[in-house]
């Protein structure tokens, strides 16, 4: 068992709640964090696997990466990146403020998320930072 908390950021994504549910199963803490609102998860997978999990909310296109960490109280061993927006192509194509919203979701917003998680992470032993890329960032 990890003895910090497993921050999960894209938490909504089927594959973010697989990995939570991994991770609570094996006796983790598990922090989710996704746009919206991710309590009915967290509560869910509590119950269901008596894991310590919280929900906080987190718009990785906002820019704000250090109020997000700071906003945690705690520092994470691992941070896993599972956000994302898939968008549409053909939107995309015809409109840059759309072009920069999947962008921003698929890259520049996860880099300055997964950089700011690497900066509080450099003293922790055995800290662990994983980002997941889509078929989004293929387009």
């Amino acid at each position: 068992m990890l003895a910090s908390p497993v921050l999960i950021l894209g938490a909504r994504s089927d594959i973010g709640r697989a990995l939570a549910r991994g991770y609570a199963a094996k006796g983790c803490e598990v922090i989710l964090a996704a746009r919206g609102d991710v309590t009915a998860d967290a509560t869910d997978l509590a119950l269901r696997t008596q894991a310590k999990v919280r929900s906080v909310s987190v718009d990785i296109t906002d820019g704000a990466p250090d109020a997000f960490f700071d906003s945690l109280g705690v520092v994470p061993g691992t941070v896993v990146m599972v956000a994302g927006l898939l968008g549409d192509q053909a939107e995309s194509a015809a409109h840059d403020e759309i072009a920069a919203r999947v962008m921003d979701s698929n890259y520049a917003g996860p880099a300055r998320y997964l950089l700011a998680a690497a900066r509080r992470m450099a003293n922790v032993p055995d800290g662990c930072i994983i980002g997941i890329s889509s078929v989004a960032g293929e387009r």
